[in-house]
């Protein structure tokens, strides 16, 4: 199942609620749909979601098809999978109210050389920190930016000061702006 999701119905995503029905009958929201635990890949999940409710990176990959060569690149495999995963999340006719994300826990396995694998639970902002930046480069290899680099990269402002008085005339407050991501 590979749904093709047209400019006027991800629009339609951003201004109404739809609902819709499992062949079973149930009731699901596409977008709002549940995902297979792979044996300790639920930090997987939660990332996995994320992407999927960031409006401007769901949309970018709701249209995503990759033509070009670097498609065999292991990043490319990833983030073809991803697209795949994000269109079958937010299908108003899925089978069931849940999808299975074992393609993309692959991909990232691979592309990851196996630093992310199904049975070895992982912190989701180690994965988040990783899957932006090998999607970064891999997206941006085909343009001069990509949209992580537009949606998620900034300025962190760190400022610092003395907390015991007796250091206060030795170091003065600081505040310094570093690039984030």
């Amino acid at each position: 199942m590979d749904p093709v999701f047209t400019e006027d119905q991800i629009k339609q995503l951003n201004e109404e609620v739809l609902h819709s029905k499992t062949l079973e009958g149930e009731d699901f929201m596409p977008g709002l749909v549940g995902m297979n635990n792979l044996k300790q890949t639920d930090y997987v999940n939660v990332v996995l979601q994320i992407i999927c409710a960031v409006k401007p990176l769901r949309d970018y990959f709701l249209v995503y098809k990759d033509d070009s060569e670097l498609r065999f690149d292991l990043n490319g495999i990833m983030t073809q999978h991803l697209s795949e995963l994000v269109k079958k999340v937010w299908n108003p006719r899925n089978f069931k109210g849940h999808v299975n994300p074992h393609e993309v826990m692959q991909a990232i396995t691979g592309a990851s050389h196996k630093m992310f694998k199904i049975g070895f639970q992982k912190d989701p902002t180690i994965l988040t920190s990783w899957l932006f930046n090998s999607m970064n480069s891999y997206i941006s290899t085909k343009k001069k930016s990509s949209i992580i680099t537009d949606l998620f990269r900034g300025y962190i402002e760190v400022s610092a000061e003395a907390l015991v008085p007796s250091e206060a005339n030795m170091i003065k407050p600081s505040k310094t702006k570093k690039p984030f991501w």
